[in-house]
């Protein structure tokens, strides 16, 4: 029987291989390719189910407000990256101290933004006994980040009260952003509507970076800091803990938990003081 011959090129030479061994080359391929696509995902996948954590957590975080005493206290944690095995020390520390109210992250729970450690990083914070709140950070917008922040955690910019204390949470990574980042203009009409007694603002960046802010922009939210009597600026990004001034408010940055440790506050009808917890 002669077998029907088709000529393929190869590189510089040529192969005579038979139609049947064709047939057989293209259901290999198709079947690998398929077997790819199925079960191999890419680095940079952004497909992750919309669980919105951050409004999951907040209606915890409402329930519980009716039934807490006036004293309360809250965590807070930031740039915990990779550092996988100093942030499960922290987890373990932080669930010893309570109970806490909620614990706020002030951004960087990723390296890259990649779906792979956006999953690592909620695996570890779901280990907490409390609800917890994320901010995004610089490192978190890379890659297809945004969408994956997104959709696991929700809107980046938001704000609530808890027993007359007004938390503010919003992103002012300015560089990982199009448009108007930080919108300064959101943050001062949620501080116009609100008659709580003591204002918190949490961001990632520090409001005083000269390399990623101007002057004047500095100026405008030391203005805006000063004009609303906010307590407290909280910020993450630079790894080494540290205490200062912005305007008239405290401004902490909180510090990597590879620095071994974090903050936490003290809220009460006599005000607010906070301290350094080492791990």
């Amino acid at each position: 029987m002669q077998t029907s011959m088709m000529q393929v090129i190869w590189h510089d030479g040529w192969i005579v291989i038979s139609k049947h061994m064709v047939k057989f080359l293209l259901c290999l391929t198709i079947f690998l390719s398929y077997s790819s696509c199925k079960y191999k995902l890419s680095t940079y996948s952004a497909n992750t189910p919309k669980q919105k954590l951050n409004a999951v957590n907040l209606a915890r975080i409402e329930i519980q407000e009716a039934t807490e005493t006036p004293n309360f206290k809250i965590a807070l944690i930031a740039d915990t990256h990779n550092y996988y095995e100093e942030l499960d020390d922290m987890i373990d520390t932080i669930n010893s101290r309570g109970p806490f109210s909620f614990v706020i992250v002030a951004g960087d729970i990723t390296n890259l933004g990649l779906l792979e450690e956006y999953d690592n990083s909620r695996r570890f914070l779901n280990k907490l006994k409390y609800p917890y709140l994320v901010a995004v950070g610089n490192h978190d917008l890379l890659a297809n980040g945004d969408p994956i922040y997104k959709k696991m955690f929700g809107h980046r910019d938001f704000a609530f009260s808890y027993k007359g204390v007004q938390f503010i949470i919003f992103d002012n990574n300015n560089w990982e952003n199009s448009g108007t980042v930080p919108d300064t203009a959101w943050v001062e009409a949620r501080l116009f509507e609100s008659n709580a007694s003591e204002r918190i603002l949490i961001a990632h960046v520090p409001p005083n970076d000269r390399d990623r802010f101007t002057d004047d922009q500095i100026k405008r939210w030391q203005e805006l800091v000063d004009l609303h009597n906010i307590h407290y600026f909280f910020t993450g990004h630079n790894h080494t803990p540290e205490e200062s001034t912005f305007g008239r408010a405290t401004h902490i940055t909180i510090g990597a938990p590879s620095k071994g440790s974090y903050f936490e506050l003290m809220i009460g009808p006599g005000g607010i003081q906070h301290q350094k917890v080492d791990i």
